[in-house]
Order: structure tokens, then sequence, then C-alpha cells
């Protein structure tokens, strides 16, 4: 069985009094099955018509059945290593984001002096005291 593929779409083309139809094969090709040699021959020599390139079929990935009720090993990781390695990511490649803000630097820094309450100052009363 040979296939050809038609690069201009679905359609019916004759060749030898016999018509060909080229229907979508579901990879999203135009294709007919020539038996003929000779018709095989006339198609191919048409530019619109080429032979189709292989299509490899990959197998679907086996799916794992979930684990219930096993340890979990140092190794494998868990939803919150997987956070904090996520979270590390982030703070990674965004680092103005994550990061503390800076501390202001010196010469904007106002000093501040604690004041003490006393019963000697000038007679007035200590009002936490009493």
């Amino acid at each position: 069985m040979t296939l050809i593929l038609c690069k201009l779409g679905v359609r019916e083309t004759e060749v030898g009094g016999t018509t060909y139809k080229f229907d979508d094969d579901g990879h999203g090709r135009a294709v007919a099955e020539v038996q003929n040699l000779t018709h095989q021959a006339c198609l191919l020599a048409v530019e619109h018509y080429t032979l189709p390139p292989e299509i490899v079929v990959e197998p679907e990935p086996e799916v794992e059945p979930e684990r219930q009720n096993e340890p979990v090993s140092e190794t494998e990781p868990t939803s919150e290593q997987e956070a904090e390695t996520e979270a590390e990511t982030i703070t990674e490649a965004e680092p103005e984001v994550a990061a503390a803000p800076e501390p202001a630097p010196a010469d904007e820094v106002v000093p501040t002096i604690p004041l003490k309450s006393s019963s000697k100052s000038g007679g007035r009363k200590d009002r936490q005291g009493g």
C-alpha cells in the first residue's frame, strides 16, 4: 500500500480512469491509497503530490498509580519541600520583590533620647506611678 499526500488538501483526482479521493487521515493530511505503480508515478510527477512523511506514534506516558500509606523517602520531595524550592526560586528570580528593605543610611537616622520621669523634677507627679 502506498499513500500519496495531496498538498492542496481534500479533493478527488482522476488518473487513468481511476478516481482517487484524498481525505483527511486524522493527522491533518489529505492522503489517498494508490496501488497502481503507473498512477503513483503520474501523481508524484506533479508538484502538488508527494509521499507523506511517516507519522511517529509516541506511546502514551505510563501513569503511576497513586501511592498511599507509604513513608516518604528523604530524596522524594514533599509538598512543603516543593513550596520551599518554589519560594527560593522566586526569591532568586525576583530579588527586588522578595528582598527585605534596606536600612536607611546612617546620615538620615535621627537619634532619639529616652526621657526619664522622676518625682524630683520640679514637683511634678509621675503619672505612671500614681
